[in-house]
């Protein structure tokens, strides 16, 4: 019996010392400025973070364990942890976009305009699940310049994660709809922080957000701090976004936030649905500029 309770208190005593968490800041390579809202996982322990506004981050992990640091904009980076540092850095390099130059006349002349999916009576409500990408895609045929970016939100009882985390939101194009060798970003990423009191997500575009005459997609993810990633669950969380179903075959793409590979909405959920679904168009309201 004595024997059982001194293995059992070597056990505890083993974890206690070995259980640590690792921290430190996430950097770009060239620059060496830090990089906010990076996912992060644990891939030994099946724990997940990201790294907050200062590019600073904390996770659960032991020496041995393999951690994945990933970022829309940056090359996905995977490290077997040897050593515990006080601080650590991690580089990522950023990914390498081909962006045309678009030159602004000063003398056009231009007005401003909202354009997307008002919020209306027949529309649903639908919670957006946690570890995803999606990719809205707007169908357009005009020179525009986005001034602001409104989504129509709803906090629901029965949800979770009311008051925790944020909502990140970018807009790319991409050549001939190929956003897995293609996108490119028209924006930077911006990030507004959850609170129950909000009717609405907003987007003020900071430069000129100017869009060729093409279409283009609007890329948004919900970041929760310091939840547990499982990639056999889809956990629908607050806020709810509003949309309606009629969508068709490419007008949604969705990505797990650690994977290379956007796929389209009714064939990713071909493996939690035992029917096909129609593609749902989310409610965006874009101000935008058209410039003649």
């Amino acid at each position: 019996m004595k024997k059982k309770i001194i293995l059992i208190f070597l056990n505890l005593f083993s974890i206690l010392i070995f259980s640590q968490d690792y921290k430190g800041y996430i950097k770009e390579y060239n620059s060496n400025n830090n990089i906010q809202f990076v996912n992060i996982l644990n891939k030994t322990k099946n724990a997940y973070t990201f790294s907050d506004e200062n590019g600073k981050f904390l996770i659960p992990a032991n020496l041995g364990d393999t951690l994945i640091f990933s970022h829309i904009n940056y090359t996905k980076k995977e490290i077997n942890l040897t050593q515990f540092n006080d601080s650590s850095s991690i580089l990522l390099e950023p990914k390498i976009y081909n962006l045309e130059e678009v030159i602004i006349n000063p003398h056009n002349k231009s007005f401003s305009y909202k354009i997307g999916f008002k919020k209306g009576k027949n529309y649903h409500r639908k919670g957006i699940a946690l570890n995803t990408f999606y990719a809205l895609k707007i169908k357009n045929s005009k020179e525009l310049n986005i001034l602001k970016i409104e989504i129509p939100i709803l906090f629901e009882d029965e949800l979770k994660y009311n008051n925790q985390g944020g909502f990140e939101l970018q807009v790319f194009t991409t050549k001939q709809n190929d956003l897995n060798n293609n996108l490119s970003p028209i924006s930077k990423r911006y990030y507004v922080n959850i609170n129950e009191g909000m009717k609405n997500l907003s987007f003020e575009m900071e430069n000129p957000t100017i869009i060729p005459k093409e279409d283009f997609y609007i890329i948004f993810n919900r970041v929760i701090p310091g939840d547990i990633f499982n990639k056999k669950s889809l956990y629908s969380v607050n806020p709810s976004l509003y949309f309606r179903n009629e969508g068709e075959k490419g007008d949604l793409v969705v990505k797990n936030i650690f994977s290379e590979e956007w796929i389209d909405f009714q064939d990713y959920y071909k493996n939690y649905r035992a029917t096909p679904v129609p593609s749902p168009l989310f409610c965006f309201e874009l101000t935008v500029e058209e410039i003649e």
